[in-house]
């Protein structure tokens, strides 16, 4: 019994043992077994690419959404992340909740300008003597509240026109930091980018604040017609930045190598805006013909008494004469660019007034064509620039976009002497000197002379634009604020034509650029 019961502990320490030495013989279990290098080295990308804190779970259904079938090989199952198509749903996401942030930053402070202008108003106000708190409000309850008081289309109107007046005014701002601080060849360099990109930043928002809002009338929402209002005079600012750019820039001689580049996009934005604005006009009239249209064939409510709504348009017909809010301060807008402090023989002023001088010309022209003989002539493939038009044309209406190219071209030319003097001495780059051995009856002659010229030229350009042909001294394209004038004035007492009519149109434009060419 004692050898029986002295000898089991041995036994059991003897298993013990040998199980323990069988367990650590036993080699682990590789992954490598279980998976293959591709898969592996995926899932390696795969924790290396991973966004901080999402779950693998999410991420692999994301890279699921753009799987596509490789070559054909043996297996038939191997699978692809088509990378271009990741990236770009990630851009498209990181852009949608960039364009979110701003919407909310635009909205806090548009919010914040309302409460400090309403400040001045409620001191009149009369207070309760004890004071009441208001609960605090967060980010997200002030956007919900702001974005209740407008409907889905105003409120993206404003969020456009909103995003870019941030974006011009912080241009403008950055456009002026650097002319202020241009002295060495490095800041020539950037100060000449920085206008182009200014051009560039300008032309779309004339495409993406213009043409969209084209329907939108001078008695729409106050809101939407003061940042309109708002972003025009932004654009004027950010033009007059570039001027000053360009005049800085050609400072120095190393800098006049970029004037050829900065006038020409300069020029191009002002010939876009003009296209946009002759577009605008056109979708206007077409819109108000409709009216018409639908006035001749429905007419008044007899049992109302009123004009009927157009049921396809859901408008009024007897709002069609209403002014259109995007013409109005396009066009003044323009007008301000064509009235900057020109000067002579001073680089780059020639160029880009004779080039903005051109595009305004080239639509005056097209405008005078149109008029005369419905349609353009200087676009007739026909020898001679032959009318098409074989029957006697009628006297059209008036026309949205002739009361707009006359206060552009009234700006650009000049109404007062002085004005038109200047121009002409920019437009020959030529400056009279006066000195002690030139009297002043030859300086006086010289002007005469000078100002002749510059009017002969814009007369020709004219001419050249309404009935085409060859015309060799005329206004050409430069190298790869501005006062209310009453245009009607310069018609005299005589009786005056219908308003914006094709009669004050002949009579207008030619009154601005002169008759002298009648004459020869």
């Amino acid at each position: 019994m004692s050898s029986t019961a002295s000898g089991s502990p041995r036994t059991t320490a003897s298993m013990q043992q040998k199980s323990t030495t069988q367990k650590q013989t036993k080699s682990p279990q590789k992954l490598s077994s279980q998976f293959n290098k591709s898969q592996l080295s995926l899932a390696l990308a795969i924790q290396n690419t991973i966004p901080a804190g999402m779950p693998v779970k999410d991420y692999h259904a994301q890279l699921g959404k753009f799987q596509r079938a490789g070559k054909p090989s043996a297996e038939q199952d191997h699978r692809h992340i088509d990378t271009s198509e990741f990236w770009k749903s990630q851009c498209h996401q990181l852009y949608q909740e960039k364009k979110d942030l701003e919407r909310k930053l635009q909205v806090l402070e548009e919010k914040q300008r309302q409460q400090e202008t309403g400040a001045a108003a409620q001191d009149y106000e009369i207070t309760p003597v004890v004071p009441r708190k208001r609960p605090w409000a967060s980010v997200e309850t002030c956007v919900e509240r702001q974005e209740k008081d407008v409907s889905a289309s105003d409120q993206d109107i404003i969020y456009t026109l909103s995003s870019h007046i941030i974006k011009v005014t912080r241009q403008n701002l950055s456009l002026k930091l650097c002319t202020t601080a241009c002295n060495i060849q490095a800041d020539i360099e950037r100060l000449s980018s920085i206008c182009i990109q200014s051009t560039l930043l300008l032309e779309a928002a004339v495409n993406e604040c213009c043409a969209p809002f084209w329907s939108l009338k001078c008695s729409s929402d106050v809101r939407i017609l003061s940042l309109i209002e708002q972003l025009m005079r932004q654009m004027i600012h950010c033009f007059e930045a570039c001027f000053n750019g360009l005049n800085e820039v050609c400072r120095t001689i190393l800098g006049r190598k970029y004037k050829v580049n900065i006038v020409h996009h300069m020029v191009r934005f002002f010939g876009h805006a003009l296209d946009c604005l002759h577009d605008l006009c056109t979708v206007q009239e077409e819109h108000q013909s409709r009216w018409v249209k639908r006035r001749r064939g429905i007419g008044y409510s007899h049992a109302s008494g009123s004009m009927m709504e157009s049921p396809e348009l859901g408008d009024p017909i007897s709002k069609g004469s209403e002014e259109y809010a995007i013409n109005n301060h396009l066009s003044s807008a323009l007008a301000s660019m064509t009235y900057m402090p020109w000067a002579p023989s001073q680089p780059g002023h020639r160029d880009l007034l004779e080039g903005m001088m051109y595009y305004i010309i080239e639509h005056s022209g097209r405008l005078l064509s149109v008029t005369v003989f419905r349609e353009h002539v200087a676009m007739s493939d026909l020898p001679g620039n032959i009318t098409k038009n074989d029957s006697r044309p009628e006297i059209p209406t008036a026309r949205l976009e002739n009361q707009y190219m006359i206060k552009i071209l009234a700006s650009a030319v000049g109404t007062s002497c002085a004005r038109k003097e200047l121009v002409a001495h920019v437009l020959g780059d030529e400056r009279p000197r006066v000195s002690i051995y030139t009297n002043l009856w030859k300086a006086s002659e010289r002007t005469s002379e000078i100002l002749t010229k510059a009017r002969m030229k814009i007369q020709n350009s004219l001419l050249r634009s309404t009935v085409g042909g060859e015309i060799m001294d005329s206004l050409r394209l430069p190298p790869p604020m501005a006062p209310e004038v009453d245009v009607i004035n310069l018609l005299g007492e005589q009786e005056r034509p219908e308003k914006y009519g094709a009669e004050w149109l002949l009579d207008s434009m030619w009154a601005l650029v002169g008759w002298d060419i009648a004459s020869i």
